[in-house]
């Protein structure tokens, strides 16, 4: 191949340099510097000694003097080994590799020393953040603020007359209670709700769960002029879905991704080849700044971003392999309210309905 390809942005590659790129001798090469405001260079270099290159342009990563050029036998994958080099790629203007030294897989993540830009939220657009304390449950609530036509997501039995009174308090009309899946660790308010307010109940047709509009891939959720694509990102359980506003870029991954983790598989249908899978291919393919919006989070966090998640998850950043790994090993607790809660959840809570 020809040395010293400068990659800032595949884009600007004309098609014989991209052609070079492309027929390097690797199973896998992956590349994630398409953001224009990006810092990071990567500097392909067919040179000999067998070393790889980093050059650091002044953050404080252990091993490596601010400003200047630092050689090493290492493999390239070691670079984004946290442990050996104290934290990610971030601050390094540039990375240059030996190719004769290249594992066969490597991963070269975005440099970029800069936040990416979220969308700011549209003005016709209203969203609430909700939360239980026992089950570290977040419940959302997203509205037409026009229309007034509201949905909630994952709520839960013991808050649904708090969700109810908050629509009523902002003049919304409830249309949807829907639920990411079908959840082991609390009872859903959606049976409530539908006695209080007159919605509908909503979850996956994968789910095995009662519901008055079950829905897939094919279907998108409405209220007012705003929409959410839906995501069938099972491996949690079954029926596990992902709602997506592309407009006002966040997602609501449900179980499937948590803030720094992921849902448990070892129980209700989990799989966790298929949990990466989706992940990987259906949430981490959204634009790097999408916010996510979890059903749970048990450390205070409230969100996260696409480009965290994909630097930063301690599980979902490995291979296949080792996160199978990790997931076999977990050794949790029997979930407490397992058996109240799927019984009830098969049937939309309304067994446990009370108007009082």
């Amino acid at each position: 191949m020809a040395a010293n390809i400068i990659v800032r942005n595949l884009k600007q590659l004309n098609d014989a340099e991209l052609e070079e790129f492309l027929s390097l001798n690797l199973n896998e090469f992956e590349v994630d510097l398409k953001s224009e405001d990006s810092d990071c260079e990567l500097e392909i270099m067919n040179v000999k000694d067998n070393i790889v290159t980093m050059e650091n342009i002044g953050s404080d990563i252990s091993d490596f003097e601010s400003g200047e050029i630092a050689k090493a036998n290492l493999e390239a994958s070691d670079l984004f080994n946290q442990s050996k080099c104290g934290q990610s790629c971030k601050g390094f203007k540039s990375l240059v590799i030996d190719l004769n030294y290249v594992p066969t897989h490597l991963v070269v993540r975005n440099c970029s020393s800069r936040m990416q830009q979220e969308k700011p939220l549209v003005s016709d657009f209203l969203f609430r953040q909700l939360f239980d304390t026992t089950s570290s449950t977040y419940t959302y609530l997203l509205a037409d603020t026009t229309t007034k036509e509201a949905v909630l997501i994952d709520p839960v039995f013991e808050h649904a007359v708090r969700d109810a009174q908050l629509c009523k308090d902002l003049n919304l009309s409830l249309k949807y209670a829907m639920n990411t899946h079908m959840h082991a660790d609390h009872i859903t308010g959606s049976g409530v709700l539908k006695k209080i307010t007159g919605c509908k109940s909503l979850i996956s047709k994968a789910s095995g769960a009662a519901a008055d509009i079950h829905v897939d891939e094919s279907d998108v959720v409405q209220f007012g002029r705003h929409i959410l694509k839906i995501f069938a990102t099972p491996g949690h359980t079954n029926g596990c879905l992902t709602y997506y506003s592309p407009e006002q870029g966040i997602a609501f991954t449900g179980d499937t991704l948590l803030i720094r983790g992921c849902g448990r598989t070892d129980f209700q249908e989990g799989n966790s080849a298929t949990l990466y899978q989706n992940v990987h291919e259906k949430i981490f393919t959204l634009p790097p700044a999408t916010k996510l919006y979890p059903a749970h989070d048990y450390k205070g966090l409230t969100v996260t971003t696409v480009d965290e998640e994909k630097r930063l998850n301690p599980r979902l950043t490995k291979s296949l392999e080792k996160f199978i790994e990790i997931m076999d090993n977990l050794n949790l607790p029997y979930p407490k309210m397992i058996d109240k809660a799927v019984p009830a959840n098969r049937v939309c809570g309304v067994f446990e309905v009370s108007t009082e």
